[in-house]
């Protein structure tokens, strides 16, 4: 369920890949890319993500990413989720692999969001609204929010769950 905290705050969950944990601790959740990871990047190159997470100065990580099987919905920007199974299958990777998982709660800061229901916005379009901080999807599995600003979020809680 959601639980808001403050009037325009919401604590989520976040569902890294366990091979970005550490960098998602110290620098918070990771924006999608519109680029490609380079497998001989430092940064990128391992964390078996879709999407670069570098700056758009890294040399290696310069081929475009393609969107084309619907890895984006919203747009590119960081998924949250009001569950932490949801979230686990909102990951880049998929579902749950393996006998773990590993879940960041998050307080968000929504500001004044856009409210759409499940396919209303696909691909890459949704994050051209003007003057909305966040995209909240009702969904058929609860809620998914959208942001497209790294310093929304807050990292609170690491949770670990088993099979």
């Amino acid at each position: 369920y959601q639980r808001r905290v403050h009037g325009t705050e919401v604590l989520v969950y976040y569902s890294p890949p366990a091979t970005v944990l550490p960098h998602v601790l110290t620098h918070g959740p990771i924006l999608a890319s519109d680029k490609q990871p380079n497998g001989k990047c430092p940064l990128s190159g391992k964390t078996g993500l879709f999407s670069s997470m570098c700056q758009n100065s890294c040399k290696l990580c310069s081929l475009p990413h393609n969107c084309s099987n619907g890895c984006h919905p919203y747009g590119l920007g960081t998924y949250f989720a009001e569950s932490a199974y949801q979230a686990q299958a909102l990951s880049t990777r998929g579902p749950i692999v393996g006998s773990s998982m590993v879940t960041i709660q998050c307080q968000l800061a929504i500001g004044n969001p856009k409210i759409v229901t499940g396919d209303q916005y696909t691909h890459n379009g949704a994050n051209t609204t003007s003057f909305n901080d966040v995209i909240v999807a009702k969904t058929e599995q609860g809620g998914v929010y959208v942001t497209f600003h790294p310093f929304q979020s807050l990292p609170l809680y690491e949770i670990h769950c088993s099979k």
